[in-house]
C-alpha cells in the first residue's frame, strides 16, 4: 500500500487521479513535510496510486472537464510534472458511456439566463430526458447570483431548494438587515421590523430598551386619544415618536409628541441616550425617502447607517463581507425596476395610514411574495413525485452529484473573478478558479449545460451600468476546438462543409475562417439589433462543422427588461477600518467599481 499523503491523495476524490489537491496541500504545508520519518531512519517508499475508473459521469463530460483542467499546470515553467498529469487525466476511464454532449450557451443578459435555465429543466421532463426521480443542480459562483435563478423558478412553478448555509435570497441576515428598515420607512407600525432595525448595527439598545420606547408609544397613543375630542386623526406612529426625540427635528407632528408626553416620564436616561442617535439618523432617512427612488433610497440607508461596517463586523472572513455586500447590491439591482416610478413615499402618504400605494410598498410587496413562495428545504426533497432544482455555490456542490447540472454565470470577471484574473495567468488565484469549474463540471452525471452571459452589470462608483462581457477563458478550449476544425477544412458527411451563418450577420463569411476577434465583433454587432444567440458546443470528433445557431427570441419577466432601468446615483464608497479582513469591493463585473474599458 502506499504511505503518507502522496499515497493517499493519488488516487483522486472525483473518480480519478487528481495530484492537484496534493499540490495544494503541500503549499499549506500538508504535503510531503507531512510525512513522518521512521524511527530506523530508513527511507520511506511513496507510491502514487491513480484510480483511473469514472463510474458518474459520461464521457463526453469527463472528456470536456479534462481539457479545461489539463491547462493547469502549462503555466509552470519547469515542472516537468506538467505532461505527466495531463496524460493520466487523458487516460481515465469513463464507464457510463458517451452520453449526451455538454453545450456551452450564450444569453442576453442574466435574466434571460435565468428563464432559460428553468425553462430547460421543464422541457427536459416534459420531453422524459429527465424522470420525476431525476435530480437537477444549478451551479453559481457567487450567492448573489441565486436571486433571478429563484425568481424565475418561483415565476415558472419550478420547486426549488437552495443549498448551503446561505439559504434563500431575501432570507439572508444582511438582506433582512436592509430590509427592516425599508419597513420601518414604510409602515413604522412593524413592531418586528424595529426588533431588527435596532441591532443593526448594534447601538446598545437591548430587549429592555426597546420595551421601554414601546411602552412610550403607547402611552402617546393614549394621550392623543384623551385630548383628541371627536377628532378622528391617527395617533402617532412609533417612527413619529422616535423622530420627536431627535435635537434637530422641526416637524409640528413630533412636536406635539412631546407635549403629549416627555419621553423621561416613560424611559430611562440610558435609554433615551441610546435612542436620540438613532432618532437623528432617521430623521435624515425619512427625508430621503420622500425625494430619491428606491434603489438610491436603499444605498442611502446603507450609507448613513454605516451598515457595511456591520457586515464587516457579523463576518467572519473577508470572503465572507465580499459576498455580503454583494448581496446587498443584488439587493439595490432588483430594486432598480422601480427606479422610474418615483420618490419611495411621498408627504401625503406618510400622513395617511391608509394609503398604501407607493414604490416602496409595492417593491416590499415582490420582495414579501417571493420570500413566502420560497420552499423549505424540508418541503423540497427529492422523491416527491416532481424534479427539484438544487440551486447552490461551486463550494457548496462539493461531494455531490447530479443527473443534470447548469453551470451558470461563465465569462470573465465571474468565473474566474476579476481579482483572480488580475493576478495574471500562472497565478495561484487562477489556477484555483480553474479547479473550480472542474469541480463543478463534474458534479454532472448525464447532463452539463454551461451558460454565460452578453451583457452583465456593474457598480460603476455612483449607478449601476451595463458591459459587454467576454466567455470564460476556461471554456475558450471548449468552444475553440472545433473552429479549428472547421478552418482546417472537414468534410461534412452530408457534402457541405461551409457553416451556415444566420441572418443579420455578414454574408460570405464562413465561420472557420473567421479569427476570434472577427467572431466576437460579429456577434456584438448582431446582438446590437436586439436579438439574442445561443452558441453550442458538440464534443465529438466525428463532427467537424459547427451546427446552425438557432435564433429565439428574447426571454424577459413579467414584461420587465433590466437595460431599461435608471442607474442609481448614490455613492458606494467601501469603509476604511483598521481589521485585516476587510478587502475591496467584490471582484464580480456584476460589482465593479470601475468604469469597463
Amino acid at each position: 500500500r502506499a504511505h503518507g499523503w502522496e499515497g493517499l491523495l493519488g488516487g483522486g476524490r472525483e473518480g480519478g487521479g487528481d495530484e492537484s489537491l496534493a499540490r495544494y496541500l503541500e503549499r499549506i504545508g500538508a504535503g510531503g513535510r507531512g510525512v513522518e520519518p521512521r524511527e530506523d531512519d530508513s527511507a520511506l517508499r511513496v507510491e502514487s496510486v491513480y484510480l483511473m475508473e469514472n463510474y458518474r459521469s459520461t464521457t463526453n463530460i469527463v472528456r470536456a472537464a479534462q481539457r479545461i483542467i489539463s491547462t493547469t499546470e502549462k503555466a509552470d515553467e519547469g515542472n516537468g510534472a506538467s505532461s505527466a498529469q495531463d496524460c493520466i487525466r487523458r487516460d481515465m476511464k469513463p464507464m457510463r458511456g458517451t452520453g449526451p454532449a455538454p453545450r456551452v450557451l450564450a444569453c442576453k443578459d442574466a435574466k434571460a439566463e435565468a428563464n432559460f435555465v428553468v425553462k430547460t429543466v421543464q422541457s427536459m421532463v416534459e420531453g422524459g430526458d429527465l424522470a420525476p426521480s431525476s435530480t437537477v443542480a444549478v451551479i453559481y459562483r457567487t450567492n448573489a447570483q441565486s436571486r433571478l435563478l429563484e425568481e424565475a423558478c418561483v415565476e415558472r412553478g419550478l420547486r426549488y431548494v437552495v443549498r448551503g448555509s446561505s439559504g434563500t435570497f431575501y432570507k439572508r441576515a444582511e438582506i433582512q438587515d436592509c430590509l427592516s428598515f425599508l419597513r420601518v420607512i414604510y409602515n413604522p407600525r412593524d413592531r418586528s421590523a424595529w426588533a431588527r432595525a435596532v441591532k443593526a448595527p448594534s447601538r446598545g439598545i437591548g430587549e429592555a430598551s426597546l420595551n421601554e420606547f414601546f411602552r412610550y408609544c403607547d402611552a402617546v397613543a393614549a394621550r392623543h386619544a384623551e385630548t383628541a375630542e371627536g377628532r378622528d386623526d391617527a395617533p402617532p406612529n412609533p417612527l413619529e415618536v422616535l423622530l420627536s426625540m431627535a435635537p434637530s427635528n422641526d416637524d409640528h407632528v413630533t412636536d406635539e409628541v412631546e407635549t403629549l408626553v416627555p419621553p423621561r416620564e416613560v424611559m430611562s436616561t440610558r435609554s433615551i441616550n441610546r435612542f436620540v442617535p438613532f432618532a437623528s439618523s432617521l430623521c435624515l432617512l425619512t427625508k430621503k425617502a420622500e425625494s430619491q427612488p428606491v434603489p438610491q433610497f436603499l444605498l442611502s440607508v446603507v450609507d448613513d447607517l454605516d451598515l457595511r461596517g456591520h457586515f464587516d463586523a457579523i463576518s467572519k472572513t473577508r470572503e465572507e463581507y465580499e459576498d455580503r455586500l454583494g448581496n446587498v447590491m443584488e439587493l439595490a439591482r432588483a430594486a432598480e425596476r422601480y427606479e422610474d416610478d418615483g420618490p419611495c413615499v411621498s408627504r401625503a402618504m406618510s400622513e395617511d395610514d391608509d394609503s398604501t400605494e407607493s414604490p416602496l410598498g409595492n417593491f416590499l410587496d415582490d420582495v414579501a411574495l417571493i420570500a413566502d413562495l420560497a420552499p423549505n428545504e424540508s418541503d423540497s426533497e427529492e422523491g416527491s413525485g416532481r424534479v427539484v432544482a438544487n440551486l447552490m455555490t461551486i463550494h457548496s456542490s462539493k461531494g455531490m452529484e447530479f443527473d443534470a447540472v447548469f453551470l451558470v454565470g461563465n465569462e470573465d470577471g465571474t468565473l474566474p473573478t476579476q481579482k483572480s484574473i488580475a493576478e495574471g495567468e500562472g497565478s495561484i488565484e487562477l489556477s484555483e478558479e480553474r479547479r473550480l469549474c472542474y469541480v463543478a463540471m463534474t458534479r454532472a452525471k448525464t447532463h452539463l449545460v454551461l451558460t454565460w452571459r452578453r451583457e452583465v452589470s456593474y457598480f460603476a462608483g455612483a449607478k449601476f451600468a451595463f458591459r459587454d462581457a467576454v466567455r470564460s477563458r476556461f471554456l475558450d478550449v471548449l468552444v475553440t476546438k472545433k473552429k479549428a476544425k472547421s478552418s482546417q477544412g472537414g468534410v461534412n458527411p452530408s457534402g457541405s462543409n461551409k457553416s451556415s451563418i444566420r441572418k443579420g450577420f455578414k454574408s460570405g463569411l464562413e465561420l472557420g475562417s473567421m479569427t476570434k476577434r472577427q467572431l466576437h465583433s460579429e456577434a456584438n454587432r448582431y446582438l446590437a439589433s436586439g436579438s439574442e444567440a445561443w452558441d453550442d458546443w458538440e464534443p465529438s470528433s466525428r463532427k467537424n462543422l459547427i451546427r446552425k445557431m438557432p435564433l429565439i427570441k428574447p426571454i424577459t419577466v413579467g414584461g420587465v427588461d433590466q437595460r431599461q432601468s435608471t442607474p442609481s446615483s448614490q455613492s458606494w464608497n467601501r469603509p476604511h477600518h483598521s481589521g485585516n479582513k476587510v478587502g475591496q469591493m467584490p471582484s464580480s463585473p456584476h460589482y465593479m467599481n470601475s468604469s469597463p474599458n
